[in-house]
């Protein structure tokens, strides 16, 4: 969740306590942080930077698109 307003809106919008919002978040944060130290491993040997750039951009560019389905089903769903 990118910050505090997100994480109130989307309660709002799945109208559920905290706790039950957080332990459904867990498993998939869980799943990008494994995959994420993976990815590091698993990268070519570049420099530092190149490889965190890389790291970065394509992490973002492949969330995007669950990032909004997960958004709209939680939008839409009431």
């Amino acid at each position: 969740m990118h910050s505090l307003r997100h994480i109130l809106r989307t309660k709002a919008y799945a109208d559920m306590p905290f706790m039950k919002l957080g332990l459904i978040s867990l498993a998939p944060m869980m799943g990008v942080v494994f995959i994420a130290v993976l990815a590091w491993f698993y990268l070519p040997e570049l420099p530092d930077y190149e490889r965190l750039l890389r790291f970065v951009f394509v992490g973002l560019a492949a969330l995007t698109v669950p990032h909004m389905l997960l958004i709209d089903r939680v939008r839409y769903q009431s």
